[in-house]
């Protein structure tokens, strides 16, 4: 028979074992009624709990690190960002080839891949502190418009009885006391070193630092039915407007009078019925920027640019026809046109129309025939040619922009000075009157109604050209032969483009343009003006008393 040993030993009673248990549960029961009792105490006497059982040493480390993994006992700093890679790349490729363009590298008939492209954008913040002293404060984003808003700013702060007492390094801002001498804002979002010192009850500031931009020391407004803002700035007589008015004929041959030629009261009568323009169709040419670039004039009427003189030619090449109402204003005597978009120094202009003889200059043609094309056009535009080309002639210099579509036309005052003086050496009321600009009742006063373009009974021309500009009643106005030899300026009219600014003549007449330019119906609304303001860098005063930004004023 077999017995397991420990089955003879002795065995614990049922009521032994219930005594064990009533025991080990009232050693429980009073120890959380002591428990109770010392929070309750607590509670009645200091108004708080016992503070818990400390957590363990691994989790307070884990707690106590910050950005990094540095101890935030000695870099206490909050990162936050993000970084973003981009690899792309580009292909263009034109799917309406022939034979012929296939020869042709900037055709896109064998358009590839382009070279792969690396974009990065980074976009970080990050604030707090490094031992006591030190603090930082960045706000960086590689994809803002203005990198002067980017925020980098590193600065030490002293104790209270330092004599350093805070040094920034980074985006500063001078901060002066309030000062009734002081009108002008304080250029503010500087990059550079700004300090403070505390020398007993004197305070010292010093701030070397850079900007970009422009500053712009006051500028006022009037807010009535409208917001409107006064503007004075001068013209030169080298300041005409370039690459946007053009003859479609050659004024020298074909109008009579010239230059004595008033192109806002031009009367096709005058002109010859072989030289008179019925129709007309404006082509553009832009050269391309690279070789491996688009081609901007894909899709244009391959023709061969001719001028009067046979020795003159450009092409055959693609031009871009270009729609009227739309891309030009169209004279109704047909004799010249504005452009909506200015002609890039680079680009190449020709015209073609039929005459009133029956006649037609150029091909007239509205569609391509193809690499073989026989098409040709009248060249009116050449970059980079003198006055020995005939094509030079075709651009007008008597028009000076006056200002954009925010004018008040009624505000407008003209003045026209040599060496500060209104008045002509030989003799003459004004040269505003001298040189057909004044009204006939009165020398000094600007002729608003028939000298300043688009009139009121030009609405077409408005619809196409969104400024204003000042027309002159003669192509040469500045060479006229009553102005004494000191006062003109002959070589304006025979001076390149690209010459001008280097071989040009010197400057001898000012326009001084004075009016108000009004702003949206909205009189709760400001235009500035300006683009890219810098954070804080604005002063605004209504009725002497300084506004704040975000409680009074908003800039969007």
């Amino acid at each position: 028979m077999l017995r397991a040993p420990g089955m003879g030993g002795s065995r614990i009673p049922p009521a032994l074992r219930a005594q064990v248990w009533d025991s080990a549960v009232a050693t429980i029961l009073d120890s959380t009624r002591t428990e109770r009792v010392s929070a309750l105490r607590y509670l009645s006497i200091y108004g708080t709990l016992p503070e818990p059982d400390a957590p363990s040493r691994d989790v307070a480390v884990g707690r106590n690190r910050g950005a990094l993994g540095l101890s935030k006992k000695y870099a206490d700093l909050a990162l936050d960002g993000q970084v973003r890679l981009e690899l792309r790349t580009d292909r263009l490729r034109n799917e309406r080839c022939s034979p012929a363009l296939l020869l042709d590298q900037t055709s896109g008939c064998r358009g590839g891949f382009k070279p792969p492209r690396l974009d990065n954008q980074v976009n970080l913040r990050s604030g707090g502190t490094i031992g006591q002293r030190v603090h930082i404060n960045v706000d960086y984003d590689t994809e803002r418009d203005f990198s002067a808003n980017n925020n980098i700013q590193v600065y030490y702060e002293g104790l209270e009885d330092e004599i350093i007492r805070r040094i920034e390094v980074g985006t500063v801002t001078f901060q002066p006391p309030q000062s009734r001498f002081i009108t002008a804002a304080i250029p503010a979002n500087n990059f550079g070193v700004n300090a403070r010192f505390d020398v007993g009850s004197f305070q010292f500031q010093a701030l070397a630092a850079t900007q970009k931009g422009s500053q712009i020391a006051e500028r006022a407004y009037t807010v009535g039915q409208t917001t409107s803002q006064p503007q004075d700035r001068q013209l030169r007589d080298l300041d005409f407007e370039t690459g946007r008015f053009f003859w479609v004929v050659d004024p020298t041959t074909a109008l009579p009078g010239y230059p004595g030629i008033d192109i806002l009261n031009l009367s096709a009568g005058a002109v010859a019925p072989g030289d008179r323009p019925q129709q007309v169709r404006v082509y553009r040419y832009r050269p391309p920027q690279n070789q491996t670039g688009a081609d901007p004039n894909l899709g244009g009427i391959t023709a061969l640019g001719r001028t009067i003189d046979p020795g003159q030619s450009f092409g055959p090449v693609r031009w871009q026809l270009l729609i009227q109402g739309t891309d030009y204003y169209l004279d109704p005597s047909g004799l010249w046109f504005a452009l909506a978009t200015k002609l890039d120094q680079n680009d190449y202009l020709a015209v073609s129309y039929t005459t009133a003889a029956g006649t037609v200059v150029g091909s007239f043609p509205s569609e391509d025939q193809g690499q073989g094309s026989s098409d040709s056009l009248r060249l009116i535009v050449e970059p980079k040619r003198g006055p020995e080309a005939v094509t030079f002639r075709h651009e007008m210099r008597q028009i000076y922009r006056a200002a954009g579509a925010d004018l008040d036309p009624p505000s407008l005052q003209v003045n026209l000075s040599v060496n500060r003086s209104e008045r002509p050496q030989g003799g003459g009321t004004s040269y505003l009157g001298l040189l057909g600009l004044a009204v006939p009742t009165d020398q000094n006063v600007f002729d608003r109604d028939n000298r300043l373009f688009p009139r009121s009974r030009d609405p077409d021309a408005a619809q196409v050209l969104r400024e204003s500009y000042i027309v002159f009643p003669t192509l040469t106005p500045f060479a006229d032969t009553r102005l004494s030899l000191a006062e003109r300026s002959d070589s304006l009219y025979r001076t390149p483009l690209f010459l001008l600014l280097v071989q040009g003549p010197p400057t001898k007449f000012q326009v001084r343009l004075r009016y108000n330019s009004t702003g949206a119906g909205d009189r709760s609304t400001l235009s500035l003006g300006a683009l890219q303001i810098r954070e804080g860098s604005e002063q605004l005063l209504l009725g002497g008393r300084r506004l704040e930004r975000g409680v009074d004023y908003t800039i969007s």
